[in-house]
């Protein structure tokens, strides 16, 4: 896994030195960070959103009416099952209650940002995710029923104002979550594709 999250950091930088020799008209580097609204949709889990939270840095190449912003950001999506037996191990006997679990992840966001006015940018690109860590009691196998990445769809708006920036952004998997190798030995094999969603705000800061 540490291996995964370094190949992503190392492709980004390689990625953003390729932008600067594009004849960019800014460069910009920054922080970021807000509150995440997620859910995962699936039969067995709750439909509510969940708060969470993503924050990183970003790298911002601005061209004349376009621009690319990857970013690197570490980002958790809460969700719960509506009965815990559908995270438990089969021919388990016990009745489980409800499990609550976060997904904590390392996003690696690749936007093209296009210029509506000169203040505001519509965004739209692909995150790619790496699963950190996956929070709940119950055992490695039910941990394992979550998948170690997914892929999503990101779009929104970023509003700069000198060096500030705030943003909305929307997220939906393109990639299920729920790993198959596991539907064997535990009862997730409800029928559907958990896919992640997610509403994100926040507030950025160009350093330099």
């Amino acid at each position: 896994m540490l291996k995964l999250n370094k190949v992503f950091v190392a492709g980004m930088l390689v990625f953003t030195g390729f932008c600067s020799r594009l004849h960019a008209q800014d460069i910009h580097f920054g922080i970021k960070a807000g509150p995440e609204f997620g859910k995962v949709d699936g039969k067995s889990l709750t439909s509510a959103y969940k708060a969470g939270y993503q924050a990183g840095a970003f790298a911002e190449i601005r061209f004349d009416k376009w621009g690319i912003q990857p970013e690197v950001l570490f980002s958790q999506t809460n969700t719960e099952t509506k009965d815990g037996n559908a995270l438990s191990q089969v021919g388990a006997s016990a009745l489980i209650p409800n499990v609550k679990a976060k997904l904590n992840y390392l996003s690696v966001p690749v936007l093209v940002n296009l210029k509506i006015i000169n203040i505001l940018d519509f965004q739209v690109g692909p995150q790619f995710n790496v699963s950190t860590s996956k929070e709940h009691g119950l055992s490695n196998e039910v941990k394992s029923a979550f998948k170690s990445g997914e892929v999503d769809a990101a779009a929104g708006f970023q509003l700069r104002v000198a060096k500030f920036r705030a943003y909305a952004r929307y997220n939906i998997g393109l990639t299920g979550v729920k790993s198959s190798a596991t539907e064997d030995n535990t009862n997730t094999n409800d029928g559907s594709t958990w896919r992640r969603q997610a509403f994100q705000f926040g507030i950025g800061y160009a350093i330099f």
